[in-house]
């Protein structure tokens, strides 16, 4: 079987389930074993560059993407099925993501008639199980809701079964324009740094950076709102370790009713656990949702962090981000003068948490990417 190519017109074989074996990608064109195919191994021998073209995630899809240490930079997913966007559009099978880097990656998902989940490595998972391990992702996403729901995350736009993220960060602009009228009026917008909406799940050992910013196209929007520096809504879902270091998160004054933000997530349902989660306090003042009376606190800077067991704790971002926090080594002091600790375990083996690189301060790195080049 045969097809065409979303960056060039050279033809691509689609593989069988006998032949997916180990499928090595070093160009662009090579991304289109993975854009075509079900499922398969696929291992990066390289950093691919795709020059701001378009690809296709892949759909239904099962089997690994071994990043072998390299980025895939400047590339804008497009989505065949208009309800996944992202590397991989949906997932049918058991996939694992592992050491693979995504820079200056955009996404643009609208909701037209069905639920729509976007996110940089993976837009849908209702199916199968997902595992994402040492991975980084930076760049754009956005979306519109014109119908039902929207569901946008750095990583992951939604899922509803078995997955883990350990040992990642998410470095996005995640923006949305809620659409209005007399056809739409009811629905949801999720938006969370890692994942827009979870069901189950795992998110351990990673930080979040960027932006968040939902606008409504109209007053008196109706539709609901869960914006969350980690997730927007989490359903039975452990959370540990995790740093939330948004520079802002903010709505759109037009959305009156319904509109939940909060420093880790917007809104909790169900069974949940979190341990040892922190997040800016430049962001916001509860670390779970808030409701809409309470908004005009958001923005408030708070001098010294509180207790994280059992639930997240705002720290000032200059405080976030050292290897004192992040590794736990030195005590910190709240504003009664009672001593705490972050109680956060980034291992060094997995992570780079050199404070400055010739003066200039940056965020830890994954040691696995000798080339990460986005911005500290």
């Amino acid at each position: 079987m045969l097809s065409t190519s979303a960056f060039s017109c050279k033809e691509t074989t689609v593989l069988t389930s006998s032949e997916a074996e180990v499928i090595h990608l070093k160009t662009k064109d090579d991304l289109l074993l993975l854009s075509e195919n079900i499922e398969g191994n696929f291992v990066l021998d390289a950093d691919i560059d795709c020059e701001n073209e378009s690809l296709y995630g892949a759909e239904k899809f099962g089997g690994t993407i071994d990043g072998n240490g390299h980025a895939i930079r400047n590339v804008v997913f497009q989505s065949k099925g208009n309800v996944g966007y992202g590397l991989i559009s949906t997932i049918k099978g058991n996939v694992k993501i592992s050491r693979l880097g995504l820079e200056g990656a955009s996404l643009s998902a609208n909701s037209l008639g069905s639920y729509v989940g976007g996110g940089l490595l993976v837009g849908v998972q209702t199916e199968g199980s997902l595992e994402i391990d040492q991975c980084y992702v930076s760049g754009n996403v956005s979306g519109t809701r014109s119908s039902t729901d929207l569901y946008l995350g750095g990583l992951i736009g939604v899922s509803t079964r078995n997955f883990s993220v350990t040992d990642c960060y998410s470095d996005v602009n995640i923006s949305c324009v809620g659409i209005e009228d007399l056809y739409h009026a009811f629905g949801e917008i999720d938006m969370g740094g890692i994942i827009g909406l979870s069901v189950g799940g795992l998110v351990k050992n990673c930080y979040t950076k960027g932006t968040m910013l939902e606008t409504a196209s109209a007053t008196n929007a109706s539709y609901s709102l869960n914006m969350g520096g980690l997730v927007g809504v989490e359903t039975s879902l452990t959370i540990r370790d995790c740093v939330a270091g948004q520079r802002k998160i903010s709505s759109s004054s037009y959305l009156k009713t319904n509109r939940k933000i909060g420093g880790i997530s917007g809104e909790r349902l169900g069974s949940n656990y979190t341990l040892n989660a922190f997040y800016s306090s430049y962001n916001s003042n509860k670390q779970y949702g808030i409701e809409e009376e309470e908004l005009d606190n958001l923005i408030t800077e708070i001098p010294m962090i509180t207790s994280s067991i059992g639930t997240g704790a705002p720290v000032p971002k200059y405080q976030l981000f050292t290897k004192a926090f992040l590794c736990n080594e030195q005590p910190y002091f709240d504003a009664s003068g009672e001593e705490n600790h972050s109680y956060l375990r980034f291992d060094e083996e997995v992570w780079d948490i050199s404070e400055t690189v010739d003066g200039i301060i940056r965020y830890p790195r994954l040691t696995e990417f000798e080339k990460e080049t986005i911005d500290g």
